[in-house]
C-alpha cells in the first residue's frame, strides 16, 4: 500500500502524529481519540438528530428517511475524517476507519434506544466509539 501511494506522488498520514510523538505522551491517545470522536461523530449525530426532532414537529419522518440521513452522515463525516488526516488518498485509510467508529457508534445508540434508556446526549454512543479509537490507535502503535 505504501508503495503504491508513494509511487502515484502521494504524500498520505502527514496530519497524523508519528510513534515516537505518541509514545511520548500517555494520555494522547485517548484525548485525540475522544476529540477526534466528539468531532467527527458525536456533534454531527448531535445536530442530525436534533434537527430531526425539530423537523418531525411540523412533518412526518419516515424511518426510510432517517435511515438516509444517517448514512449521509456517516459518508460525510467519514470523507471528512479521512481528508483531515492528510489528502484525498487519506479518504480511503482514515476515512474507511472513521466509518467503523461510526458503525460502533450507530450500534450503541441503537442498543441503547432498544433498551429503553434515555441519552439525550448520546453519551453512551461516544463512549463505545472513543473505546474503539483508543484501541485501534494503540494496536496501530504496538504493530
Amino acid at each position: 500500500r505504501d508503495i503504491i501511494l508513494y509511487a502515484s506522488g502521494a504524500h498520505f498520514s502527514q496530519h497524523v502524529a508519528s510513534t515516537s510523538e505518541f509514545t511520548n505522551s500517555l494520555f494522547l491517545i485517548p484525548f485525540c481519540a475522544v476529540a477526534e470522536e466528539m468531532l467527527f461523530r458525536w456533534l454531527p449525530f448531535l445536530v442530525f438528530f436534533a434537527l430531526l426532532g425539530f423537523a418531525s414537529r411540523f412533518v412526518e419522518i419516515s424511518n426510510r428517511t432517517r435511515t438516509y440521513g444517517i448514512l449521509t452522515v456517516v459518508a460525510l463525516t467519514s470523507i471528512i475524517f479521512g481528508y483531515v488526516h492528510g489528502n484525498i488518498f487519506n479518504i480511503f485509510l482514515q476515512g474507511v476507519s472513521g466509518a467503523i467508529f461510526c458503525a460502533f457508534y450507530i450500534r450503541a445508540l441503537i442498543k441503547t434506544r432498544a433498551k429503553g434508556r434515555k441519552d439525550k446526549y448520546q453519551l453512551i454512543p461516544l463512549a463505545s466509539s472513543s473505546t474503539y479509537h483508543m484501541l485501534a490507535n494503540t494496536l496501530l502503535i504496538i504493530l
